[in-house]
């Protein structure tokens, strides 16, 4: 479970990421300072969309995790059509 593995660092709005959006967010992540294991500093987690669906689809039983530091810029997917209750970016004013 991430939230084991990333405790309270983990971020819990239910992002997803396409594959082909994930080497772009490695190669700028690694212009970035490294994360503080066991710190106070959110880690944004990406679940892999495609692993997403194959997860549905019943073709895999294991989900791809993609993380990155709070400093990066977000890259999470909206997906319309789809939604998990309680996950989600919204913006509040």
């Amino acid at each position: 479970m991430p939230e084991t593995f990333f405790g309270a660092q983990a971020s819990h709005d239910g992002a997803t990421i396409d594959a082909s959006l994930v080497p772009p967010l490695l190669h700028e992540g690694l212009s970035h300072e490294p994360i503080e294991v066991g710190g106070a500093e959110p880690i944004q987690l990406y679940l892999l969309w495609e692993s997403e669906l194959a997860l549905q689809t019943g073709t895999s039983t294991q989900a791809a995790l993609v993380f990155a530091k709070h400093t990066v810029p977000y890259r999470g997917t909206r997906r319309y059509g789809y939604a998990r209750f309680g996950a989600g970016r919204v913006s509040r004013w």
